[in-house]
C-alpha cells in the first residue's frame, strides 16, 4: 500500500495513479532523491484542504514547498519535501525530493551564508580564549590565535595579540574569532536542519586543524563569511578536501566521508534475478561528477607572493633552455655553496633544485637537543632581491603551491587557499609560557598569517552614495592556514631552517633521545604532512587526492532487475559475476505499493 503524507495530512492518490522514484549515487552525482512529476486532484476534499483550495481564483495561497512523507507497505520510504511545480483548476502537480535532492532545493543558486541563523558565540572569558589555542577541533570551534593584517593605510598590525598581557581578552568583541573549517561546515548544515552522524574530516590530521582566516570583528558565525553562497561553500569544501556530504533519505542526518572510502561505508549486493532485455551504450563524452584530480591548481589572487609560490607556467620556468637549475641534496649544501655575499652568485637564469628539503639537524628546545633526520622532499629556489633601500640579496623558495599534473583534461581549481605567511619575531608578538607536550612555545621567529583587511564596519547612505557602491563584497577564495598551538601555523612545512622559522611543538617531546632512528624518521614523516602543498611526497595530492579510484562513465549498463532487498545505489553491485558502480535506481510505484521491476544505471567497475 503506497500512503503520501504532506504538510502531516494524508493526500489522496488516484486508482490509476503510477510515478516513479529516482535515488542516484551522491558519490556520482549531487541529485539524490527525486521524483518524477505527481499530480494529485483537487476534486478531493482530502487533497483541497492540504493545499487550503489553492485552486480557487481569488487564493493568494502559494506554497514553494510543504514536508512530505512517502509509506511504502507501512515503511518509510522516503521523508523529505513536496515541491509544487504547477497549479490547475482541478489539480496541482508536485515533485517528491528528500536527501541530497532536498539540500540542494533548500540552499538554491543563490542563498547567502549571511542569510543562515548559525548562531553565534556569547560569554566568552579570557581563561576560554587562552584555551582554545591549546586545542583543536572538536574540543573547540575556534581559535583566538595571532594573525597579521594591512590596514587601511598599508601598515602591518597584529590581530589577537597578547602583546598587552591578555588585555584584549577583556575586550572580546574587537578580537577576531577565527573558526575551524569543519566546525563553519557543520555550522552551516545545522542551520539547514542536518546533524552530521559521521565526519571522517576528524580522521585527518591536517584538515581538523584548518583555520579560516578573516579580519572582521564579530562573534556571529554567519558574518565570517557573508558573501559566499552555501551551494559554493560546500561545493569547495568537498572539493578541497575530497569528501561527499552523503544525506539519508529518512531523517536529516548526513555523513562526510572521503571520496577514497566509498567502498569502506557501503554493502556489497548480490542481484540474480535480472530482466533478458538490458541495453549497454558506449558513450564517449559521457561526463560524471565525480572529480578527477589529475590536474590540482590552487585559484590565487594576482599578488607577488603567490606569484613565487606558483609559478604561472611551470614549463616556461623549468624546461626553457636558458634556465639553469643546480642540483644540490640538502638545503646545508646549497647554503654553503652560495655563501654568505649572495649579490656575487645573483643569476636571473638559475634555480636551486634541493632533493631533501628537510635538511635534519639539531635543534635544542627547553634544553633537550633533537636530531632531525633529513627526509627527501623536492624544493626550489632563487635568488631573489628584497625591493628595499639596501636592495639586499635573498634566497627566496618558489613552486611549494605549484599546480599537480598534467593539463590533459578538466582542472581541478581550489578556491580555499593557504594564507600568506610573514616571519614575525617574538618582539612583535608574546605566546602565553602554558606548558604544551612537555615543552614551552618560546621561539624567536614564527610565521604569521597575513590577511587583507576587510572593513565590516555598517556603511552610512551618504558613504554608499560617495563610493557608488555598497560594501565590496569578498567571495573569491578562502583563505586558511593549519594552526598547531599558540602562535604556531604551518603553511608550507613543519620543519623550515631556511627563512620561516622552526615549528617543532606538536612533534616532539623529551623522549625524543630514546627513540630509534627508524622512529625519527616516521616522527619526522608524521610532521611533514603539516603542509598544503599539493605536489611532492607529502602534499595533499599523494595524501588524499591520489587514493581516488578512477570511474569510467565511458559504458552505460542499463539493467532491469527484481529484488526483495533493501537496496540503495550507494551499494557495490555484482551482476552475474561482474562488478558495478551504481549510478542510479528508479522504482515505480502506484497505490498498491512499488512495482517489481527496478531500472538501474550502472558503470562497469574494473577489478583492482
Amino acid at each position: 500500500m503506497t500512503e503520501l503524507y504532506i504538510d502531516g495530512q494524508s493526500a489522496v492518490l488516484s486508482i490509476d495513479q503510477k510515478f516513479s522514484l529516482v535515488e542516484e549515487n551522491p558519490f556520482l552525482t549531487k541529485s539524490g532523491e527525486f521524483s518524477f512529476d505527481i499530480e494529485l486532484s483537487l476534486k478531493e476534499p482530502d487533497n483541497a484542504k492540504i493545499f487550503r483550495h489553492i485552486n480557487r481564483f481569488n487564493n493568494r495561497y502559494n506554497p514553494d514547498s510543504l514536508t512530505a512523507v512517502l509509506i511504502i507497505d507501512n515503511r518509510v520510504r522516503m521523508r523529505g519535501t513536496a515541491v509544487m511545480l504547477e497549479k490547475g483548476n482541478s489539480h496541482v502537480k508536485i515533485e517528491l525530493i528528500s536527501g541530497n535532492s532536498e539540500l540542494n532545493y533548500f540552499i538554491g543558486s543563490d542563498k547567502k551564508i549571511k542569510e543562515l541563523d548559525m548562531g553565534s558565540e556569547s560569554n566568552l572569558t579570557m581563561p576560554i580564549a587562552v584555551n582554545s589555542l591549546y586545542e583543536k577541533y572538536p574540543e573547540f570551534k575556534f581559535a583566538f590565535t595571532a594573525f597579521c593584517v594591512y590596514n587601511s593605510e598599508g601598515n602591518l598590525e597584529m590581530r589577537n595579540n597578547y602583546a598587552t598581557a591578555y588585555s584584549y581578552i577583556d575586550h572580546i568583541s574587537s578580537s577576531r574569532m577565527l573558526p575551524y573549517l569543519i566546525a563553519y561546515v557543520e555550522k552551516i548544515l545545522n542551520a539547514l536542519g542536518y546533524s552530521i552522524t559521521e565526519n571522517q574530516l576528524l580522521e585527518d590530521e591536517v584538515l581538523c586543524r584548518l583555520l579560516i582566516l578573516h579580519s572582521r570583528k564579530t562573534l556571529e558565525y554567519n558574518q565570517i563569511l557573508p558573501d559566499w553562497t552555501v551551494k559554493d561553500f560546500l561545493t569547495e569544501v568537498e572539493k578541497f578536501c575530497n569528501v561527499v556530504f552523503v544525506i539519508d533519505r529518512y531523517s536529516l542526518s548526513t555523513r562526510i566521508i572521503f571520496n577514497y572510502n566509498r567502498t569502506q561505508v557501503v554493502d556489497t549486493v548480490c542481484i540474480d534475478s535480472i530482466i533478458d532485455e538490458y541495453t549497454s551504450k558506449i558513450d564517449r563524452e559521457n561526463k560524471i561528477e565525480v572529480l578527477n584530480y589529475q590536474h590540482v591548481k590552487y585559484k590565487f589572487p594576482d599578488d607577488d607572493y603567490y606569484k613565487y609560490r606558483c609559478v604561472p607556467d611551470e614549463k616556461e620556468l623549468f624546461q626553457s633552455p636558458d634556465t639553469v637549475i643546480q642540483e644540490y641534496e640538502t638545503f646545508d649544501e646549497l647554503a654553503t655553496a652560495l655563501g654568505n655575499d649572495l649579490e656575487k652568485v645573483y643569476n636571473n637564469n638559475t634555480v636551486y633544485l634541493v632533493n631533501k628539503s628537510y635538511s635534519g639537524g639539531t635543534f635544542l628546545i627547553n634544553g633537550v637537543k633533537f636530531e632531525v633526520p633529513v627526509v627527501e622532499c623536492p624544493d626550489y629556489f632563487v635568488v631573489s632581491v628584497k625591493a628595499d633601500p639596501d636592495s639586499s640579496y635573498y634566497l627566496r623558495r618558489i613552486n611549494q603551491f605549484g599546480t599537480f599534473g598534467e593539463e590533459t583534461g578538466d582542472t581541478v581549481e581550489l578556491r580555499i587557499i593557504p594564507a600568506k605567511m610573514l616571519l614575525v619575531s617574538d618582539e612583535e608578538i608574546y605566546f602565553d609560557k602554558k606548558e604544551f607536550n612537555g615543552m614551552y612555545d618560546w621561539f624567536t621567529y614564527q610565521q604569521m598569517p597575513l590577511i587583507k583587511e576587510i572593513n565590516n564596519e555598517k556603511q552610512g547612505v551618504i558613504d554608499i552614495i560617495e563610493s557608488g557602491k555598497t560594501k565590496e563584497e569578498d567571495n573569491d577564495t578562502i583563505q586558511v592556514a593549519i594552526h598547531m598551538a599558540p602562535g604556531i601555523w604551518s603553511q608550507t612545512d613543519m620543519f623550515d631552517s631556511h627563512g620561516t622559522g622552526i615549528n617543532v611543538t606538536q612533534n616532539f617531546s623529551n623522549d625524543w633521545k630514546d627513540l630509534t632512528e627508524e622512529e625519527r624518521i616516521a616522527k619526522t614523516k608524521r610532521a611533514a604532512k603539516f603542509n598544503l602543498r599539493l605536489s611532492g611526497p607529502f602534499g595533499m595530492c599523494h595524501r588524499n587526492y591520489n587514493k581516488n579510484k578512477n570511474i569510467s562513465a565511458r559504458e552505460v549498463w542499463n539493467i532491469s532487475f527484481k529484488t526483495d532487498k533493501n537496496i540503495t545505489p550507494q551499494s557495490t553491485f555484482i551482476i552475474r559475476n561482474r562488478k558495478f558502480i551504481c549510478v542510479s535506481l528508479e522504482t515505480e510505484f502506484d497505490i498498491n505499493g512499488a512495482l517489481p521491476i527496478i531500472k538501474g544505471k550502472f558503470y562497469p567497475e574494473d577489478d583492482d
